[in-house]
């Protein structure tokens, strides 16, 4: 188990996060590997099934105001969901409307990452992963 306590992600939210990588052996020789994040609950851990459950372990004092902030939230994103060597040059954060757009990847002019929709008090109402942003 590989634990997450960053500054980013203690001013973010009210969990902590680690990283379970279960390994089942496949015949003879060969295994299959599967990684979950997961969030503390107490003194357990619970898997995180959906991105968007993200929103419901947010400290309520985090608000989503100003690049401040976003660059906070990018910083939790990146230690939660680490982008891979070529996703990185991708990874940016921009305001369209009301939403906050984290981009974690491009793919054929796509973009991929989390749609953070927030409220005229500046909480955070939703948060989406979209594969085209």
């Amino acid at each position: 188990m590989k634990y997450f306590f960053t500054l980013f992600i203690v001013l973010c939210f009210l969990e902590g996060f680690a990283q379970i990588t279960e390994k089942e052996k496949m015949g003879d020789s060969g295994y299959s590997e599967s990684s979950f994040l997961a969030f503390s609950k107490g003194r357990e851990y619970d898997v995180l099934m959906d991105k968007s459950g993200l929103k419901d372990l947010l400290a309520p004092s985090f608000q989503l105001s100003s690049e401040q902030d976003a660059s906070l939230f990018q910083d939790a994103l990146n230690a939660l969901y680490p982008p891979d060597t070529f996703a990185k040059k991708h990874v940016q954060y921009f305001k369209k409307d009301s939403d906050w757009c984290f981009v974690r990847d491009e793919s054929f002019g796509d973009k991929k990452g989390f749609v953070v929709s927030v409220n005229s008090q500046k909480k955070i109402e939703k948060i989406e992963y979209k594969d085209k942003m």
